[in-house]
């Protein structure tokens, strides 16, 4: 398994808190999606970043990519989040039938591969405090392209679930 706990020192009985300047509005959110090849030959990382909140129209576009990119049937495996479900995807899924979705259960992230990606994303921010909204996109960029380099990064997200895979 893969953990983004990491070590430091302070004065007994406080807690260690890295200040940053950067508001609550100053986030960057992603949407990342593992491709495996049949026969699970080859592993990729699809990863595109938003400074606003994800809605179903950036979901919808990340699909679009996802159909160019890939030939043949897809077997996308999500949660149940209702962003899902909006119309702009029903009405996409409705077009595209070589798109096979597969809902994971609720509150189950211990199934989802994906998990795997925010996990490493996660430790490889640890300790990091961006000044700004520009600084953090460098550094999720930089992170997102350490794990997207790694296939052993990505076998490891499909290690890390439960799923039961073949």
């Amino acid at each position: 398994r893969i953990s983004a706990l990491k070590s430091t020192w302070a004065t007994k009985g406080c807690t260690p808190m890295v200040k940053t300047c950067i508001s609550k509005r100053g986030r960057v959110n992603a949407i990342g999606m593992l491709i495996v090849s049949p026969g699970w030959r080859k592993i990729s990382l699809s990863l595109s970043l938003h400074r606003k909140n994800i809605t179903g129209t950036e979901i919808h576009r990340a699909l679009i990519r996802l159909l160019k990119r890939v030939k043949g049937p897809i077997m996308v495996l999500w949660d149940q989040n209702g962003i899902h479900k909006v119309p702009c995807i029903q009405k996409l899924l409705e077009r595209h039938p070589r798109l096979q979705i597969f809902d994971l259960p609720t509150a189950a992230p211990e199934l989802n591969p994906s998990e795997g990606i925010w996990s490493q994303m996660e430790e490889g921010l640890a300790g990091t405090a961006p000044k700004t909204v520009d600084e953090l996109d460098t550094n999720v960029k930089r992170v997102g392209a350490r794990t997207r380099n790694s296939p052993s990064r990505l076998w490891a997200c499909i290690a890390q679930s439960d799923l039961p895979v073949n």
